[in-house]
């Protein structure tokens, strides 16, 4: 069921009687833009710690024990070259508790962290927000602590070196120490003002009570807003480029970004997954087997395809001297899986996988609605089953002509000092 509240603001229930929580997941959708990446980061640090009416952590913790143990989480997340704050809230089934109009309270809550938080001079309190800072400052110098993530997050902007994508979903330290108390409250205004909004109940909800009271609590009004386009994923790929860094490491971290132009709701996409896991998808898959059990050159290695931006990512754990021998030999295994140098019960092994992941998600609350924002990214239906058939219906051929499509854009290391 799908309800207009407002301009830019529509309202998803999904019903399921498999949980005796509800979840409630609130989405303010902008395009990653590079300063208010930032602002968004701190935002989602900021918002959950005071309101009005509960002027404190401990304050909202303590409500929230009240309210049986219901939990709050705000983060942010990037989606291709879009930037999502995610505001969501886990409480109770009132059907299973002796209280009318339960739904009031957990919605209140969830609501007054953006349209209430605790103001002062102007701004968001200055002992919270600098609280909210430090963290955030500190999430983004721990980065390099990660050096797998390091090293893919170095691919990726390499490889989309022009494109808003390279911009990393929690910003830099500077942007965020550029910010102010007061600025960080105006673009809270402006996002309430000007962000693409989508409301997602998921949970064994009656449609009929659960929207009056949405709409009582969710009280914004707007006759305008910046709707999010939907860029295009199409890319040339003139050059291989390169990026290496040396670090205090001892282990090597190789990562190769491969391009290929099919969205996700491209019919060709089921294929073109289905070839990246076998490619690497567990440890079934041809890489692992070759590169890392039969001539033991890696300690860890896998393929993953982000569907929000037509990329395949290859990544490796590596003795750096053994960079030269296992790049050719991951190359050498593309090129074999796009000339259909594989058995059909490869193909099985990585249907099985796929096919476990995709049952798993309507067991968590969380990843179902995850998976149901993401296919409303693209206008897709929230069919897990339809999904499924269309992975077991893949075939050998169509697998290949996905496989073709991939393009290596760029290489990236993270290596040893000399």
């Amino acid at each position: 069921m799908k309800v207009k509240l407002t301009e830019g603001v529509t309202l998803h229930i999904i019903q399921s009687e498999k949980f005796k929580t509800i979840l409630a997941g609130i989405y303010f959708k902008r395009p990653l833009l590079p300063v208010e990446a930032s602002y968004n980061a701190l935002l989602s640090r900021i918002m959950d710690h005071a309101t009005k009416t509960l002027p404190s952590l401990r304050a909202i913790n303590n409500e929230l024990e009240y309210l049986y143990g219901s939990v709050i989480v705000v983060d942010t997340h990037k989606y291709g070259n879009n930037q999502t704050i995610q505001f969501k809230m886990s409480f109770p089934n009132e059907k299973y508790l002796d209280e009318v109009d339960f739904y009031e309270k957990p919605l209140k809550i969830l609501t007054d962290i953006f349209f209430d938080p605790l103001i002062e001079q102007g701004g968001f309190k200055q002992e919270i927000f600098d609280q909210a800072q430090a963290t955030l400052i500190s999430e983004i110098e721990m980065r390099k602590d990660d050096k797998m993530d390091w090293a893919i997050s170095n691919c990726l902007e390499t490889m989309f070196q022009d494109e808003p994508y390279k911009i990393h979903e929690l910003g830099t330290v500077e942007w965020v120490k550029a910010i102010t108390p007061q600025s960080l409250y105006e673009h809270l205004q402006f996002l309430l003002k000007e962000a693409e909004i989508d409301i997602i109940i998921n949970g064994d909800v009656d449609d009929e009570s659960i929207v009056p009271i949405v709409k009582k609590w969710f009280r914004l009004e707007r006759t305008s807003y910046t709707p999010v386009p939907r860029t295009s994923n199409k890319k040339e790929v003139k050059a291989v480029k390169y990026h290496e860094e040396k670090m205090q490491v001892t282990q090597g971290r190789l990562v190769m970004g491969y391009h290929y132009e099919i969205e996700y709701d491209d019919p060709r996409y089921v294929a073109l997954f289905l070839a990246s896991a076998v490619l690497g998808g567990g440890g079934g898959s041809k890489l692992f087997i070759r590169v890392r059990e039969k001539e033991s050159l890696c300690y860890t290695i896998f393929a993953r395809s982000d569907k929000f931006k037509s990329v395949m990512l290859i990544y490796a754990g590596i003795d750096p001297d053994n960079y030269d021998k296992t790049l050719a030999l991951i190359k050498e295994e593309v090129k074999l899986l796009q000339e259909g140098d594989f058995t059909e019960a490869d193909l099985a092994k990585a249907k099985e996988v796929i096919i476990a992941s995709f049952l798993s998600i309507s067991d968590y609350q969380n990843s179902f609605i995850n998976y149901y924002y993401a296919q409303v990214q693209f206008g897709l239906p929230m069919d897990i089953e339809k999904k499924i058939e269309s992975i077991e219906n893949a075939t050998k051929s169509e697998v290949i002509a996905a496989s073709k499509l991939l393009q290596l854009d760029t290489i990236a290391f993270v290596t040893k000092e000399d």
